[in-house]
């Protein structure tokens, strides 16, 4: 297509489902699966990646496509590209099988100022458009019977949940050497998180809370973690790297929590965190500084490609006490959690304060379970959104079950917010929750 070089230039990107996005002066397309981007593509796997590509202005009249991601090829006109790659009018873009797929187009004339959408809809799928409506029509239906509630908990449901809500407050930390306390650590301001108490007289929380040291240190600053100021993170450093440094005969090293357990009736229970059982088959123990000096961190925080590694934030400690809240067994989970049931959330939020009652919230499930490779029956973490501050971490995630006594089950342990998208959260699902 031969421009006039005096008329201004912009473009468009033609999606294959009949849409015209359209950018505004100046801006850049963002492409990925996350909420933020301007083009969405599609989703099959359990995992979002945010930012697969971006299309930006590089001179007068030119325009790139920057390769962001790592999860998908790039095909421009058919061929694979690495990184970047130079767009002419006309060429046609596949991101890994996905849809939709583009075709980047040149137009003269005034630029848009805001980036548009425009729904352009072939002839040919009009018909296909006529048969869906009814189908559109009955998911209409069946979304109207969600949000109004049909599947949330009764209030009665939630009261009897909340009678099993316990918070946790971390208050010290003990480093012990075999038997011999070596170091002790006060909190200048005890660490809060959420526990429930099971029909089986399991108390269940997320590992985090009762181990904060995890919790100190984001992934992306694991690399700095031998610099930090934090005096349980470098209890837990120490700890960690003479465990692994240490010899058969010598005596081991142990970070342990010291904390109160309140439940709703005021009863307050002192406990450590070596009370609970904790799988710590996934950790993973990084190796830190260098030759002069061995460091170690056994980290459990989700990477973006190994979600399953937060399913070691879950534990559970037996005690001579039952609570309302059942547990899902696999194959309940497996049967009944599908993308968009609605999911009920409790816990004690920091923004909270003291108070004795725990919040709720209420989300839907944002992606369908899959299993771990070769472990049937244990699925991945569950994503959710939710307004979940910190807190809510380690309470219930509960689901309406008309065959359970209560009338409703818990699915999973509240685990982690996305750091990579405010919009989403994670729970521990129950098949992972150790018994």
């Amino acid at each position: 297509m031969t421009m006039n070089k005096t008329k201004p230039v912009y473009y468009s990107l033609n999606l294959s489902d009949g849409r015209v996005l359209t950018p505004g002066a100046g801006k850049r397309v963002v492409i990925g699966q996350g909420p933020d981007a301007d083009l969405r593509l599609s989703n099959p796997g359990p995992y979002e990646e945010m930012v697969v590509a971006r299309v930006e202005s590089c001179g007068p009249g030119r325009w790139r496509l920057i390769r962001l991601g790592r999860d998908y090829p790039i095909a421009v006109n058919g061929r694979d590209i690495a990184h970047v790659h130079y767009l002419e009018d006309g060429d046609s873009l596949e991101i890994g099988g996905l849809e939709p797929t583009f075709r980047f187009r040149l137009h003269e004339g005034e630029i848009p100022l805001d980036t548009r959408i425009e729904h352009r809809t072939p002839r040919t799928l009009l018909l296909a458009m006529f048969a869906g409506s009814i189908l559109v029509l009955a998911g209409l239906v069946w979304w109207m019977s969600r949000i109004t509630g049909r599947d949330a908990l009764s209030d009665e449901m939630v009261e009897q949940a909340m009678s099993a809500v316990c918070r946790i407050e971390v208050d010290s930390l003990l480093y012990f050497e075999g038997d011999s306390l070596i170091e002790y650590y006060a909190y200048p301001s005890p660490r809060t998180g959420t526990a429930f108490l099971c029909t089986d007289s399991m108390l269940v929380t997320a590992r985090h809370c009762v181990e904060p040291w995890l919790n100190a240190v984001v992934a992306e600053d694991i690399p700095n973690v031998a610099s930090s100021n934090d005096r349980a993170v470098q209890l837990a450093l120490k700890a960690e790297t003479a465990a692994q440094l240490a010899d058969e005969d010598d005596a081991r090293h142990m970070l342990i929590s010291s904390f109160t357990v309140t439940d709703s009736d005021g009863r307050v229970r002192r406990m450590r965190s070596s009370d609970f059982k904790i799988d710590r088959s996934r950790d993973e123990i990084i190796e830190l500084g260098g030759w002069d000096e061995e460091l170690y961190w056994r980290n459990i925080q989700a990477r973006y490609e190994d979600g399953e590694m937060m399913l070691g934030d879950a534990v559970t400690c037996r005690l001579d006490t039952a609570g309302a809240i059942q547990l899902a067994d696999a194959e309940l989970v497996a049967k009944e959690l599908k993308p968009r049931r609605t999911l009920s959330f409790l816990g004690f939020p920091l923004t909270q304060g003291h108070d004795e009652t725990p919040e709720l919230e209420s989300d839907y499930l944002r992606q369908p379970l899959h299993e771990l490779d070769g472990e049937t029956g244990i699925y991945m973490m569950l994503a959710h959104g939710g307004r979940l501050a910190p807190g809510y971490s380690g309470g219930p995630v509960l689901m309406r079950c008309d065959a359970a006594p209560a009338g409703f089950v818990a699915v999973g342990v509240i685990s982690v917010l996305d750091r990579t998208n405010g919009h989403r959260s994670y729970s521990v699902p129950v098949t992972s929750i150790p018994r």
